[in-house]
């Protein structure tokens, strides 16, 4: 077993090794990682969280019963509250022993893993640094105990690694797989507050609350709530109804309870009466809010000189506890409203540092146009009705394009606060696009409608190490097959395809293209849909230029420099944007953003 003679038989003089070499924050891991062991002990702490995974398996493992050997503790572990450590796949009755560590990496200057088979354990691998352990039994091979972790900033934010060792009759000793994990940081701050005012809206509560707010400045309240009023509240003009609020909105319907005129004249009919919680509001007749519960209050737009029918909107949201300090707040749309994220989680690693080209725009300029919600769960072009205009641009180039240039600054040389806090933002749209997409919302391209949500899935996986957020190019694939069907999920994707032979016509028969076209990375203006639309000539479809590929640029490249194209998975766009900004001449129509237009010269070459 790891005991005091295990350093020297991995090379190390003497077990006390660590107190020369090790640097003092490494001490303090082992220090938090003798205070988790101690936790196992106490017993329940104060409160009980949902069910979120708290770290994730790596690593192959050895021995076992039924499959791998593995870890698990859900929820994740956070200071003063309960979490539960399992294991499966154990053989039965058997001792072991639980390790952990500050490193999955390196071992006292011996890389990880450390294959074991020199020792006498062929297939093995140490995958962590044991550096603190407690013993434990198999019993049924799934031991399972629940633990209080104790409420102190030494534990918070700290990583740490996990492996079981144990006794196996038929290899003798057995691993399992490495556990990646972490405390996550303190408590959020709360006060209790009557009322929360945002962006012109007020949410009043018959009693004083807990409230406090997540890393992007969205209020949240410690639930059950009850509520009284918004302000401003629902009234009638000219038989509109304005000023609306949603509770965990559907993300597949056009339906709405924000605003009567919502998506123009005729559409009437997608304002749902029953669907805007502000309706009746009172004292008298209160609403209370439950856990995991979002509320999205908005105010409408009645300046005819804007196409949106919203002006703003403030998203509040409903938790059964009060989340780690500096938590992204979860989306917006659908019934799933659980903490997972926040800024401690953040690998700004991932982000490259590309010399700036001229032009450079101010970070303190960009920050106000991506501190309000981006409210976008309505499928379809008509989605731009929806978006506020205080809040966001409405039209889908100048949105993609904003958020594509705000993106490549992250991925620019300048210092790291700044694109900290750019990054924030973005992450946080990227959080509410997900949710968008999983609970059913589509954006297939339709001239300059549909694109610039797919990045910002990628960009917040990327960063926050989302394995299901990174699955998005593979889990929504765009693409109309021979027989006449499709699927489209984002306008990127669905404007862009290789000229390809269909049966006994190339393209369905449309666009004018020959067989020397067949391989062609091309742009249609909603190709998978209508192909009908397609055309060879570049200047034929105005959209073209003027609406999407010039919007596209600067995302392209911070793709390319994120190394996201794989994850992406749509060859097409990428061939199809050398093409074009090898044929379009330099101006506007080749780059909404000049400075994405020049950062592309300055660096496509080396990406």
């Amino acid at each position: 077993m790891f005991g005091p003679a295990f350093p020297r038989r991995l090379g190390l003089a003497t077990a006390n090794a660590f107190d020369t070499l090790a640097p003092a924050v490494v001490r303090r891991m082992v220090a938090a990682a003798a205070l988790f062991v101690g936790a196992m002990a106490l017993g329940p702490a104060q409160n009980v969280v949902a069910q979120v995974p708290g770290g994730t398996s790596y690593g192959t493992g050895c021995g076992g019963a039924g499959g791998a050997p593995t870890l698990a503790i859900s929820p994740p572990m956070r200071p003063g509250f309960t979490s539960t450590l399992s294991m499966q796949h154990l053989p039965t009755n058997q001792p072991g022993v639980l390790m952990f560590g500050d490193s999955r990496t390196n071992y006292f200057g011996i890389p990880l893993p450390l294959p074991l088979a020199g020792l006498g354990l062929p297939g093995c691998e140490l995958l962590i640094s044991p550096q603190s352990s407690i013993s434990f039994f198999t019993g049924n091979g799934q031991p399972s105990w629940s633990f209080g972790v104790p409420l102190t900033p030494v534990l918070a934010s700290h990583p740490i690694y996990l492996q079981a060792m144990f006794s196996d009759p038929a290899v003798g000793i057995g691993f399992s797989r490495g556990y990646d994990s972490r405390f996550t940081p303190m408590p959020t701050p709360t006060t209790m507050k009557s009322s929360i005012t945002q962006f012109g809206i007020t949410f009043q509560f018959a009693q004083p609350v807990p409230a406090g707010q997540f890393v992007n400045g969205d209020w949240f309240v410690v639930g059950p709530a009850t509520l009284v009023g918004m302000t401003p509240p629902t009234t009638l003009l000219n038989g509109r109804a304005l000023h609306g609020a949603m509770i965990n909105p559907s993300a597949s319907t056009r339906q709405q309870g924000y605003d009567g005129a919502m998506y123009g004249p005729g559409n009437e009919g997608e304002y749902i009466p029953a669907l805007n919680v502000a309706l009746n509001l009172s004292a008298s007749n209160p609403r209370l809010l439950q856990p995991n519960q979002c509320l999205i209050k908005t105010i409408s737009n009645t300046d005819p000189t804007y196409l949106p029918q919203l002006q703003t909107c403030a998203v509040l949201t409903v938790l059964a506890e009060t989340p780690p300090n500096g938590s992204f707040r979860p989306p917006y749309a659908g019934n799933d409203h659980q903490v997972r994220y926040d800024e401690q989680l953040l690998d700004l690693s991932r982000l490259a540092t590309l010399a700036p080209a001229s032009g450079i725009p101010d970070v303190n300029l960009l920050l106000p146009k991506l501190e309000r919600p981006w409210l976008d769960h309505a499928p379809g072009w008509t989605s731009r009705y929806m978006h506020p205009v205080l809040n966001m641009p409405d039209y889908g180039r100048d949105f993609t394009s904003l958020y594509n240039e705000a993106a490549l600054l992250c991925n620019s040389n300048l210092p790291l606060t700044e694109r900290r806090a750019l990054a924030i933002k973005l992450v946080q749209i990227g959080i509410d696009c997900w949710g968008n997409i999983s609970n059913g919302c589509r954006w297939e391209g339709t001239g300059g409608h549909g694109s610039g949500r797919k990045l910002p899935i990628l960009f917040a996986g990327a960063l926050l190490r989302d394995a299901d957020m990174l699955s998005v190019g593979q889990q929504f694939l765009s693409q109309r097959f021979l027989n006449g069907t499709s699927t489209a999920f984002f306008g990127e994707d669905c404007q862009t395809f290789y000229v390809a032979q269909t049966g006994s016509t190339i393209n369905w028969g449309y666009g004018g293209y020959v067989a020397s076209d067949i391989g062609t990375p091309e742009y249609g203006f909603a190709h998978v849909n209508w192909p009908s639309n397609d055309h060879k000539v570049w200047l034929q479809d105005s959209y073209r230029r003027c609406c999407t590929a010039n919007a596209w640029v600067g995302g392209i490249v911070v793709v390319r420099a994120m190394g996201l194209v794989s994850a992406w998975n749509h060859p097409a766009l990428f061939d199809y944007m050398d093409r074009y900004m090898a044929t379009e001449p330099s101006g506007w129509t080749r780059g909404w953003s000049g400075w994405c237009e020049r950062m592309w010269d300055l660096h496509r070459a080396s990406l």
